[in-house]
């Protein structure tokens, strides 16, 4: 269903992919051309589509990173620059631990969402 809207990746753009299965299930897609978003989307204005169409490209090395997503011409009505900061990175304790695991992890997921949870109500 996504290759029905996106299209097939061209075969010179999959050097991402390093997982061979995974590369072969792909390829084994017929190719197919991208729609217009605008089909979809008929009252979206031209800066939605644009916007749209560049999130959801297919090769993550080819989409659209964060500083150009949030300048975007689609989004400068709902923007004050002025107002907006920029959030200092974010450490874990789990980050180092060399012996994670899923439920680990997990844990430490509730854990973090309980403080969060804690602290707005």
């Amino acid at each position: 269903m996504i290759f029905d809207v996106v299209g097939t990746i061209e075969d010179d753009e999959m050097e991402f992919i390093s997982d061979a299965k995974a590369l072969a299930y792909i390829k084994a897609f017929p190719k197919r051309t991208p729609k217009d978003l605008q089909i979809f989307y008929p009252a979206s204005p031209p800066d939605a589509i644009d916007i749209l169409r560049q999130l959801l490209t297919f090769n993550p090395e080819n989409r659209i990173n964060l500083d150009d997503a949030i300048n975007h011409p689609y989004f400068s009505s709902m923007r004050d620059p002025a107002r907006e900061t920029i959030a200092d990175p974010q450490e874990f304790e789990w980050d180092e631990d060399p012996d994670i695991t899923i439920d680990k992890l997990r844990n430490h997921f509730i854990e973090e969402i309980g403080r969060y949870n804690a602290r707005m109500a």
